[in-house]
């Protein structure tokens, strides 16, 4: 549940650069009566299979957020680059150089 309030709070600071996302981590199977009452091959398959999608789930979230940081990392260098030329250009108009 932290992970999740971590991702919304993500996602309001996304919102402040104008991107709108809203990511969700994948929902955690927390029903364990069935797979311990009946516990044999077939719940554990299912079991197994359900940890391996919350894996790459996970995993994809993961790739996407250092996708995101990477954009706005690249973002943040062009606005950089913006602004010292901007401020070389103000102290050119302003005989400052």
């Amino acid at each position: 549940m932290a992970r999740q309030r971590h991702l919304d709070v993500f996602a309001r600071q996304l919102a402040d650069v104008g991107i709108d996302v809203r990511p969700q981590l994948p929902p955690i199977d927390t029903r364990w009566f069935v797979d311990t009452f009946f516990d044999n091959v077939i719940t554990d398959a299912i079991r197994h299979n359900r940890i391996e999608r919350t894996g790459e789930a996970i995993a994809a979230m993961a790739a996407w957020i250092r996708s995101v940081l990477k954009r706005l990392d690249d973002g943040r260098s062009r606005l950089r680059a913006l602004r010292n030329e901007l401020a070389a250009q103000r102290r050119r108009l302003h005989g400052l150089t």
